[in-house]
């Protein structure tokens, strides 16, 4: 593995310890998911519970792609269910469906998706909800 790469993994596990600013954590993110560092086993459950909302969101991505040490499924259906930040509660909605499609944990995904669509206060989440479900229902392997 060449300098460089060791580098990014080196600063992306820095992800799992410090409590750094938020542009740093997001830019850190970034690195990760783009150049795939499933290497570096970033806590991505932690980063979601993250206080600031762009942090969150960030890490969405982390799940979306599957780069975290964990899935972050059952933290992203937290937040799906209960942020209080309807963006990111909607972007959960299509971190799952990315992470989840054609694999075992999709139908937990699906429970949790169809609940939000039925039942949730927001039509935006409300609908993102409904979408990710209904496109899960015309995927492959259904």
């Amino acid at each position: 593995m060449d300098s460089e790469r060791q580098n990014l993994i080196q600063r992306a596990r820095e992800l799992n310890t410090s409590d750094l600013p938020v542009l740093e954590l997001q830019e850190r993110i970034r690195e990760v998911c783009s150049e795939y560092l499933i290497e570096a086993k970033v806590d991505v459950d932690r980063l979601l519970r993250h206080q600031d909302w762009r942090v969150r969101s960030s890490a969405l991505n982390m799940v979306w792609w599957g780069v975290g040490a964990t899935d972050g499924i059952d933290q992203s259906i937290e937040i799906l269910m209960h942020d209080s930040d309807e963006d990111i509660r909607a972007e959960a909605a299509l971190a799952l469906y990315e992470a989840a499609r054609s694999t075992p944990k999709e139908s937990r995904v699906r429970g949790a998706l169809k609940g939000v669509a039925d039942n949730d206060e927001s039509d935006y989440v409300r609908d993102a909800a409904l979408k990710y479900l209904k496109k899960l229902d015309r995927s492959p392997g259904c």
